[in-house]
């Protein structure tokens, strides 16, 4: 019941629960890649974010927010990821 309610409330302020998917068809620049970030939670390290699974991912510190990825997938294209 609760999901279901959950659902209906979502749907109706116009906000659609969307599955997860590959952000675009191109080929993942980052995969493979180092990656590094000032911390990580548990067994969620920083690797996770160019391992190319949409199984695993990073996570920063506990309590420690604003936290951040990088990974240098070429010389002059860095990218960041924060949460």
């Amino acid at each position: 019941m609760g999901v279901g309610l959950l659902t209906a409330g979502l749907v109706t302020v116009g906000l659609l629960p969307a599955p997860a998917h590959a952000a675009d068809d191109g080929p993942n620049l980052a995969l493979g890649r180092t990656a590094t970030a000032g911390g990580a939670l548990g067994g969620y390290p920083a690797t996770n974010v160019t391992d190319g699974s949409q199984q695993s991912y990073w996570e920063g510190p506990a309590g420690s927010f604003p936290s951040g990825c990088r990974s240098t997938s070429e010389p002059r294209s860095r990218w960041t990821a924060s949460h």
